[in-house]
């Protein structure tokens, strides 16, 4: 008798949501919104890209089985923050936490740069030098905080990141504000249109993060489980090397234009 009510504790360890052992059988899947963000993430990419890798391992290693759900950005993590899915990602670290979502401790993601044509000779000094100039960005994507607030600013919203980058090249805008990697990896689809990108100037380098809806009731069980696999990942050096194998780890990265 003694020794069933000492094995009790265990199995109600073991039974825990999203604490199941490595090995279990069916593993619990974790369904994570995400959108399409090359290099990073996207549905056609090796291993849909370097975050979903990272997650996915993270994950694993505490026994969860991570999915992917791709759609719009704005409505990827509107729709986890009302419970329709476990989790989204990649966010900006420095952008997320709080009321509604508990999001994990950062990882490393890529420059925030400002982009021009190659013909332009405006040069970025600080936020007034944007003054009377059309600045394109991404509908839904938070950038820094004077870009987002800054009233005055003339803020043209694209779609997506291949959209808003072939505004600037059309001249519908002046300057649009992209991930260094993001513009790299979609150059090569600009080619056709002249693709005369030039980086003018890098903004912050961004850490990413994965955050779980706090009206969820596991979301901290998910939080930790994926914090301990970061921890493991980055300690045997597998967190730096799904990075580098898949496009998104330093230097900033020369745009391939012809």
């Amino acid at each position: 008798m003694r020794r069933a009510l000492c094995i009790l504790p265990l199995l109600a360890l073991l039974l825990a949501p999203g604490l199941a052992a490595p090995g279990d059988a069916p593993a619990r899947v974790v369904t994570l919104a995400t959108l399409d963000w090359p290099p990073y993430v996207g549905p056609d990419l090796p291993a849909q890209g370097c975050v979903a890798a990272v997650a996915r391992e993270a994950l694993a290693r505490s026994g969860l089985e991570a999915r992917f759900v791709f759609l719009p950005w704005r409505r990827a993590r509107e729709a986890t923050l009302a419970g329709h899915y476990d989790g989204y990602l990649p966010a900006y670290a420095d952008a997320e936490s709080g009321r509604k979502a508990l999001c994990t401790r950062p990882f490393p993601g890529g420059p925030l740069a400002l982009f021009t044509r190659s013909e332009s000779e405006w040069r970025y000094t600080g936020i007034e030098s944007l003054r009377g100039l059309r600045v394109g960005v991404v509908l839904g994507y938070r950038n820094t905080r004077q870009i987002d607030h800054t009233p005055w600013l003339a803020l043209n919203r694209s779609p997506d990141d291949l959209t808003n980058l072939r505004a600037l090249l059309a001249g519908r805008v002046d300057v649009a504000v992209a991930d260094a990697y993001v513009a790299a990896h979609l150059a090569p689809e600009l080619a056709g249109e002249k693709c005369d990108l030039r980086l003018a100037a890098v903004l912050e380098d961004k850490a990413l993060t994965v955050c779980f809806p706090r009206l969820l009731p596991d979301h901290e069980a998910l939080a930790r489980a994926f914090a301990q696999g970061m921890d493991s990942m980055r300690a045997d050096g597998t967190l730096e090397r799904l990075l580098r194998e898949h496009g998104c780890a330093a230097p900033a990265p020369r745009i391939p234009c012809p």
